[in-house]
């Protein structure tokens, strides 16, 4: 009888081990995260303008901090939009410039790549080359 008993307890330990190793193995490790590609970090930005405005909308942020938090986002976004057009389009702005000359922004005056429309800095769209 206790042949049993002591049968059922090591299969119950063994099941026990067995489920709990299943458990940690699915469960992904945080220090194991890879970097996110530009693609996926302007997909990431774009939606979390989306859920501040929707957030804003249902009455759950203050005005204040709406804005704040939408000038941070919007900057962001800009950033990672112009960062996914610069990885698929080659740089041939000098080229076809021939002098390569230094692009700035009009309100913050941060130079500003040449093929893009808007400063990285503060985020104002460029003037239309004359």
């Amino acid at each position: 009888m206790i042949g049993v008993y002591m049968f059922g307890g090591i299969l119950l330990l063994l099941i026990v081990v067995v489920v709990f190793a299943a458990i940690r193995s699915s469960v992904p490790d945080p220090g194991e995260g890879r970097q996110l590609t530009q693609v996926e970090l302007r997909d990431v930005a774009l939606e979390a303008l989306r859920e501040l405005e929707f957030d804003y909308q249902t009455g759950k942020l203050p005005e204040e901090e709406y804005q704040t938090l939408r000038a941070e986002l919007g900057l962001a976004a800009v950033r990672a939009r112009e960062a996914v057009e610069r990885t698929r389009t080659p740089r041939t702005a000098e080229k076809a410039s021939g002098s390569g000359d230094k692009v700035t922004c009009r309100v913050c005056g941060t130079e500003v790549v040449p093929e893009a429309n808007f400063c990285a800095a503060c985020g104002a769209p460029r003037e239309a080359p004359a």
